[in-house]
């Protein structure tokens, strides 16, 4: 068969176009023109997918995405990523849209449920597209390969737990560990610490000296080789003035910690019963005091009636099989609501004290028992003052509706008496022993 020149050009023509390979790439989609931006889109992988359309520079772009958006806080949520997808656009301009994952949703689950909205903010480089992080080494979608099958990505939340800026290393490091045991609280406005885990403790004597009454006892070696002050009990020994355990009275008054000015304390420190400590029926340990003068509060126990309401004193006692309690002397002009809403292991006395929440927790030999508690004060003659124990870090007493005094009542520091008794000597220690004290702890809360 004969083909003219013309129509021999155009038949080699069309076999050429036929046998070549066409890429799809360089056909514009319907309604947009060919750009250079969409040829590059259709060389990368199938996986990614960018806005097209329109060109919009990387701030253009951030704002438009983020107008879609409900305003909101940033929440923090893990954003699996394939591979194959890079944070840093291949041509500035492009904007990153997360690919399906393998399971055909896009694989965004919220740590948080702050906010359903999350803001993603733009940084110094045109090229990239970054999400704000805890951390430098995760502000942006990293797409160097993982041995996984994605790169977890972090975007941090916007809320985050207050500190009090006024706290001291003690307090603001609390979040673990033994400074938690002691400052189990959301706010304080001055603090020290005798705990060797503060950066900024202060040695047991340094914090408790000088004392307003009584002797700083002898501060030596606990079973642990920690420094700790130290109570002896002879064998058959009972009550304050029998030459057992210890008494005196400290302001505190270090690292501004004023506490006559203050209207809510906490006081805080771990004691260790030797191994095999035996009880009797029980014995004192130390507290917080106060009333209407230092001479009026420093006499707030021993049965004491007169001018009560001039005094309160907000000890603990261990009892029979190390049974813990709060020991409280206040005003017996009001009844406590403690003592009549049939709290179990609640022991009211008029005249000697009451016992409060026996039980509630043990005093364990042979190991530390770390213990905090909070005092606020009543406004005037209202009945509103507050009472809190924690024991290693366990709220387990929280009182309300208590009368400390009156308007005129200061508290005046640490209470430390500790002795068999009891006020006979059916309460005298059974044999020689001893309790180790250390962590001491004073905070101005309010």
């Amino acid at each position: 068969m004969l083909f003219t020149q013309p129509t021999t050009t155009l038949f080699l023509l069309l076999s050429t176009l036929i046998a070549a390979p066409i890429s799809l790439a360089a056909v514009p989609e319907k309604g947009h023109p060919r750009s250079a931006t969409h040829l590059v889109h259709a060389r990368d992988s199938p996986a990614r997918h960018f806005e097209r359309g329109t060109k919009h520079t990387p701030k253009q772009s951030l704002v438009r995405r983020k107008k879609k958006r409900s305003s909101g806080c940033q929440v923090a949520v893990s954003v699996s990523v394939p591979e194959s997808v890079s944070s840093t656009a291949a041509v500035p301009g492009e904007t990153l849209i997360v690919s399906p994952s393998a399971s055909g949703s896009d694989s965004i689950s919220a740590i948080s449920s702050a906010s359903s909205s999350v803001d993603v903010v733009p940084t110094a480089s045109s090229a990239d597209v970054s999400l704000s992080s805890s951390s430098p080494s995760s502000s942006s979608l990293d797409a160097s390969p993982t041995s996984s099958a994605s790169t977890e990505t972090s975007i941090i939340s916007s809320q985050t737990s207050s500190t009090s800026s006024s706290a001291p290393a003690a307090t603001s490091a609390a979040s673990s560990g033994m400074l938690a045991r002691l400052f189990p609280v959301a706010s304080i406005e001055s603090s020290w610490t005798t705990s060797t885990e503060s950066s900024s403790a202060l040695s047991i004597s340094s914090a408790l000296n000088p004392v307003l009454s009584g002797k700083l006892p002898a501060i030596g070696t606990a079973p642990d080789g920690s420094t700790a002050i130290v109570a002896d009990f002879p064998a058959g020994t009972a009550k304050l003035a029998s030459g057992q355990g210890f008494n005196f009275y400290s302001a505190g008054d270090k690292s501004g910690v004023d506490v006559t000015t203050a209207r809510e304390v906490l006081l805080s420190y771990s004691a260790f019963f030797q191994d095999g400590f035996e009880p009797n029926k029980g014995g004192k340990m130390p507290g917080v005091f106060g009333g209407t003068s230092l001479a009026e509060a420093k006499s707030c126990s021993g049965g004491r009636q007169d001018e009560r309401d001039a005094c309160f004193s907000a000890r603990m006692m261990w009892r029979t099989n190390s049974m813990g309690e709060l020991y409280n002397y206040l005003p017996n002009t009001v009844t406590p609501d403690y003592c009549t809403d049939g709290q179990g292991g609640t022991y009211c006395n008029s005249d000697y004290g009451d016992s409060v929440g026996r039980g509630s927790f043990t005093w364990t030999s042979g190991e530390w028992t770390t213990v905090a508690m909070r005092i606020k004060l009543n406004d005037g003659s209202q009945a509103n003052g507050e009472q809190q124990l924690w024991v290693n870090g366990e709220s387990v007493l929280n009182l309300s509706g208590l009368v400390f005094g009156t308007s005129e009542t200061k508290i005046y520091g640490i209470m430390a008496q500790t002795f068999f008794g009891g006020s006979d000597d059916t309460w005298a220690s059974p044999i020689d022993q001893k309790i180790w004290f250390k962590d001491w702890s004073l905070a101005i809360l309010s």
